[in-house]
């Protein structure tokens, strides 16, 4: 009988134990889900681009359609008529009932009205095939305080990985940024338009 009640005192403990192993975390981490992402690599976007994007778009006027032309298809002249047909100089010609007449219209707009869409620059630092390389740069340039992210591409059936630094609104301050860079970790970039 004693061995009967020490097996069950050890399963009870050992469930005991294993319960508070499971439900003493979830308690103490109060409204922390455990399978939610809590950072991103991605930098946010600067304030001025925020602003820009909540701008209201004004609304271009559209052009009036140019007047149609109207072509007739079918052939009124018969192969034995070999004298040429004047048209009446007050009279316009006349379309028969069966004749089938086509619009056409032009393939542009006189004027188009140019819409100037919203651009960010960077300044790319590195370009590398290993993913370990651009995520080390990256981690250098943060602990300068750059904002760097590291950004994969295809590129001939291969994945390239681009260490950029920014966004930026202007491109004046991804230039400043650039030489910012070249004075203080003696890293060359190159300013490109992003995305």
């Amino acid at each position: 009988m004693d061995k009967q009640q020490l097996k069950k005192r050890l399963v009870g403990a050992i469930v005991l134990v294993a319960l508070g192993i499971i439900f003493i975390p979830m308690i103490l981490s109060g409204d922390h889900d455990s399978g939610t992402i809590w950072g991103t690599n991605i930098p946010d976007k600067p304030k001025p681009l925020q602003e820009l994007a909540q701008r209201p778009i004004p609304e271009m006027p559209v052009p009036p359609p140019p007047p149609a032309e109207t072509r007739d298809l079918v052939d009124n002249t018969s192969k034995s008529d070999k004298t040429p047909a004047t048209p009446a100089p007050s009279e316009p010609p006349q379309t028969k009932p069966e004749a089938t007449a086509v619009t056409t219209m032009p393939s542009q707009p006189a004027n188009p009205a140019k819409v100037e869409q919203a651009r960010a620059w960077v300044v790319q630092v590195g370009s590398f095939s290993q993913q370990a390389n651009a995520i080390s740069l990256r981690d250098k340039l943060r602990k300068h305080k750059f904002t760097a992210f590291v950004e994969s591409i295809q590129s001939f059936g291969s994945t390239v990985y681009r260490v950029r630094v920014g966004p930026h609104v202007l491109r004046t301050d991804a230039e400043a940024q650039q030489a910012s860079l070249a004075k203080q970790l003696n890293v060359k970039g190159v300013v490109l338009a992003h995305p």
